[in-house]
């Protein structure tokens, strides 16, 4: 088959629906959720890709301002109603860099220590391995988060996930049993 033979056919789809019966998407309602952690992965930052990409190579983070790597949790829904399985989030855990070294966050306390301590309580909620400065994390960890919903960058409403710090699945039980949620 030359090109020009290809151009020239057409293939037609019937599809079960049309386009203006098709269901809008469902967002999940602002509530705490099941999630495990589906992948766990250290990236740079925004900063420093920008960076690289307005060079044309691979910069060091020391030459950048703002430059450093985040650690990323990618988390999806589980146990929960069937519309609502399997929803994934991007939670960006920033990671101490060079320029954090002498800055302080808004509360006095060095950034590095407030971004390790974002660090810990993450791993902490899911139930990580914590060992003295290490973290282990694994697939299959589980935790509650609270699930808000803001729009995005593009004006759409989409759900996130805020500062709320995520908690073992017990200590919701436990909340639970207590009525005050």
């Amino acid at each position: 088959m030359e090109l020009n033979d290809f151009a020239s056919t057409a293939t037609t789809l019937e599809l079960e629906k049309e386009y203006d019966d098709l269901a809008e998407p469902v967002l999940l309602p602002l509530d705490w959720y099941e999630v495990e952690v589906f992948k766990a992965e250290v990236n740079k930052n925004k900063a420093w890709r920008e960076a690289n990409d307005e060079a044309g190579h691979e910069l060091r983070a020391e030459d950048i301002d703002g430059a450093g790597n985040n650690f990323v949790l990618i988390l999806k829904t589980v146990n929960c109603a069937p519309e609502f399985l399997g929803r994934t989030f991007f939670k960006y855990l920033p990671m101490p860099n060079p320029s954090d070294k002498d800055k302080f966050d808004m509360n006095g306390r060095p950034m590095v220590d407030t971004k390790l301590n974002n660090l810990y309580t993450w791993a902490q909620g899911f139930n990580a391995g914590i060992s003295g400065s290490n973290i282990t994390w694994k697939t299959k960890l589980k935790a509650k988060v609270f699930v808000h919903q803001e729009k995005d960058q593009s004006g759409i409403l989409s759900n996130v996930l805020k500062f709320e710090e995520p908690m073992p699945i017990s200590d919701i039980n436990n909340l639970n049993d207590t009525g005050l949620i």
